[in-house]
């Protein structure tokens, strides 16, 4: 009990489970915010597994998110366009699909985004990192961050591909 009231409150994750018997420690449990799920006897394994898997799930996609706006922000993405968006939706498809083609990729992008076609969303991303490229300290930085890559600007899929294999 001492244990999961005493943890930092800045903690905001949620991947504490509570395996208990008693009513009493139950209603004693103050730090609700950080715990995921209690359960109570008799316990149902499948479920406590399911849940264990899906902290493990979520804790995984916060850590990749976070180190994909940490490129981005190196890169001088604004964050707030809707190509940036864009970009990070079709990375984030592609890292939890690798065995999708380019085109399905933009189209899962255009439905997770309500774009009209993934045309539109293709010609959103080239532009932005047409853009990114034009300064030639981004296209410096991007030659720094990823020394796999040689070359002049790559594609949208070189950098895709190039982004995937950093996460």
């Amino acid at each position: 009990m001492e244990l999961i009231n005493n943890l930092p409150k800045e903690d905001t994750k949620e991947n504490i489970i509570v395996l208990s018997g008693s009513a009493i420690y139950r209603s004693q449990l103050t730090n609700v915010t950080k715990i995921k799920m209690i359960y109570q006897k008799p316990f149902d394994v499948y479920k406590i597994i399911n849940t264990i898997h899906e902290i493990q799930t979520n804790n995984i996609c916060n850590s990749i998110d976070k180190k994909l706006d940490s490129i981005f922000k190196k890169l001088n993405f604004d964050h707030y366009t809707k190509a940036t968006k864009l970009l990070k939706s079709a990375v984030l498809i592609a890292y939890n699909e690798p065995d999708l083609k380019l085109e399905q990729i933009m189209k899962k992008v255009q439905i997770q985004n309500n774009e009209k076609n993934a045309n539109t969303v293709r010609s959103l991303i080239d532009k932005q990192l047409n853009n990114m490229y034009s300064y030639k300290n981004n296209l410096d930085t991007f030659v720094n961050t990823f020394p796999s890559f040689c070359g002049d600007k790559p594609t949208t899929k070189t950098f895709m591909n190039v982004v995937l294999n950093y996460l």
